[in-house]
């Protein structure tokens, strides 16, 4: 069984890649502690490529991206980087408008390239599956989101604002949308993530807290992702985890709490 979590906002600077880094590097140490086989994957879909960037070590190295998959057909295995024993990353190269372009000339079944080109491929070699997404719709994100209908999960991070609620509404309708015209008929909001938490919260973050707790109800993560240096100090260091950046990390145990709750919660809704 592969299980396939997007992390989807639609209004940016909300903490998609970190929250993606995280999950996906702390699922992967805890895969490892297991002495698992399994793997996880970190797709990234982000024209900023913040996490190609932080988990790719060598560039100079990187042969190939998503977009030779699409675009030049390579085989998937081939532009997978192998990051550590438990974790790979289909990297982004910054050229992913091109694939955008590239899809839009396809007279039919544009929507379902990503499906066809990598949905087996994901299901035969990874249990978890990341896809940190940009904070636009385009056909490429869309492609992603129809990847698959078995075990798919939608995390959206947001921080305590009106604008980051008002992206997570959007990304709501979006979806609603999908399901409306039958491209993922079990695509929905299944978790929402409450990031770049702190402790001191002013009177705006404490009112807007009220209003995601009144829009997403039960869908909230108990656990949150709380404001700490060590999380991008780690990223662009190119830890493969935040322990390897930090083996007394200060921010390991809130880091752990709220991946454990995420995958028990995607364990029980699967």
């Amino acid at each position: 069984m592969t299980d396939i979590l997007h992390v989807y906002n639609s209004k940016g600077g909300v903490g998609k890649s970190s929250l993606s880094w995280v999950i996906g590097t702390t699922l992967a140490k805890h895969l490892e502690a297991a002495e698992s086989s399994e793997k996880v994957l970190i797709i990234d879909l982000d024209i900023q490529k913040n996490i190609s960037t932080c988990l790719v070590k060598n560039p100079d190295e990187v042969e190939y991206s998503l977009s030779d998959i699409f675009i030049n057909g390579t085989a998937p295995e081939k532009a997978i980087v192998n990051v550590s024993d438990n974790l790979d990353l289909l990297p982004s190269e910054g050229d992913l408008d091109s694939v955008t372009n590239y899809l839009s000339t396809i007279t039919m079944g544009r929507e379902f390239q990503f499906k066809e080109k990598l949905e087996s491929f994901l299901k035969e070699n990874y249990r978890i599956v990341v896809i940190d997404y940009p904070p636009n719709i385009n056909l490429l994100t869309l492609n992603a989101l129809i990847v698959s209908e078995e075990h798919c999960h939608v995390v959206v991070p947001v921080e305590l604002s009106f604008l980051s609620l008002a992206g997570a509404v959007q990304v709501e309708e979006q979806l609603n949308k999908i399901k409306k015209y039958n491209l993922n008929r079990n695509i929905e909001i299944d978790f929402v993530c409450i990031v770049k938490d702190n402790i001191s919260r002013s009177n705006h973050a404490k009112i807007s807290q009220s209003e995601i707790e009144d829009r997403f109800k039960d869908k909230i993560l108990k656990n949150t992702l709380k404001q700490a240096i060590d999380i991008p100090n780690a990223m662009v260091s190119k830890s493969t985890n935040l322990w390897d950046y930090d083996s007394e990390t200060k921010a390991g145990d809130f880091v752990n709490e709220l991946v454990v709750e995420l995958w028990q919660k995607m364990n029980a809704s699967s």
